[in-house]
């Protein structure tokens, strides 16, 4: 906020929260005009209260992380089904029958689909894909944490 009372859109602080370049810059050019549109406008816009205005909720880092994730694992579907099956393949004293079974059940679509419903997340991204893991298939915690751990040495992050 400037010393006058108005407020200024920054552009690297919402880069630094994940928000890509071109998204900032649209949005400042948006922040800039709606600015603009109520100092000319002042005498006719009417506000009751705080809840008579859109209310807009920060992405948690969690969250922006999370997005980030979802898109990789889109872009290398192939690399991390194949760390996934790998991992799977590797964990000792389970039949090969109930592998089989987990490898049909913990692919990338469907960890996609279960990632994309967290909200305001706030733990790690292998927190996330493991808990993922564990809500799309019947796989104990303790063995969702390895493949969790496989398919985050995959990850750019």
């Amino acid at each position: 906020m400037k010393k006058d009372g108005t407020y200024l859109f920054d552009t690297q602080k919402a880069m630094s929260m994940g928000m890509s370049e071109g998204n900032a810059i649209k949005a400042k050019e948006s922040f800039d005009s709606l600015t603009l549109y109520v100092k000319e406008n002042s005498d006719n816009l009417y506000i009751k209260n705080n809840s008579d205005l859109p209310q807009v909720e920060p992405a948690s880092k969690g969250s922006v992380m999370i997005k980030a994730t979802i898109d990789y694992m889109k872009a290398h579907k192939t690399k991390i089904d194949n760390g996934i099956n790998t991992a799977i393949d590797k964990i000792p004293f389970v039949k090969e029958t109930l592998k089989e079974r987990w490898k049909e059940a913990v692919t990338v679509y469907a960890l996609i689909e279960a990632l994309s419903h967290y909200t305001d997340f706030t733990g790690t991204i292998e927190d996330a894909i493991s808990g993922a893991i564990t809500d799309i298939s019947p796989i104990p915690g303790y063995v969702a944490d390895i493949i969790a751990k496989t398919i985050t040495f995959i990850l750019p992050i």
